[in-house]
């Protein structure tokens, strides 16, 4: 008989093959999410930068940037100085970078349509609840085993 351990294991593979199936148009997965990130941030702040990006995602600043030039380049993303210092960019979505955010949105709508279909909304909520309690908790126990970032430290 599987342990708890090994079911959650296995659910987490096969979370993680499903996802890494999907397909989205014109970026990459990683991408898709920058460019939601980005809407968010403007919505809310009504300006995103490399640094705010980074820190809400939880990634490297160069990493978004990489990511950035790479939209830049797609022309789904532009980027403007707020100052002399290059550092300081706000970036904001193309026409481009908001249809393709639409498109591949509405993608994930349809599969998260399909899922209510199948499951029931009330089976669907009450279990994307369920997922989102166990995924805090499981957060606050990793903690006790992740080193602290050196931005974390105090020298």
């Amino acid at each position: 008989m599987e342990t708890l351990e090994e079911r959650y294991f296995e659910l987490f593979k096969m979370f993680n093959r499903i996802v890494e199936k999907m397909d989205f148009v014109s970026v990459s997965k990683a991408e898709f999410f920058l460019l939601v990130q980005i809407h968010r941030q403007v919505q809310v702040q009504e300006v995103s930068t490399v640094r705010t990006l980074a820190q809400d995602m939880g990634v490297s600043s160069p990493a978004v940037s990489r990511m950035i030039r790479s939209l830049s380049e797609k022309n789904m993303v532009e980027k403007r100085d707020l100052s002399s210092d290059r550092r300081n960019t706000s970036i904001t979505l193309t026409e481009r970078g908001i249809e393709t955010l639409r498109e591949n949105s509405g993608r994930i709508q349809r599969v998260r349509d399909l899922v209510m279909d199948s499951l029931g909304e009330t089976f669907a909520t009450e279990f994307a609840e369920k997922c989102s309690l166990f995924l805090e908790a499981l957060t606050q126990a990793c903690l006790l085993y992740t080193s602290p970032s050196p931005r974390d430290s105090t020298s």
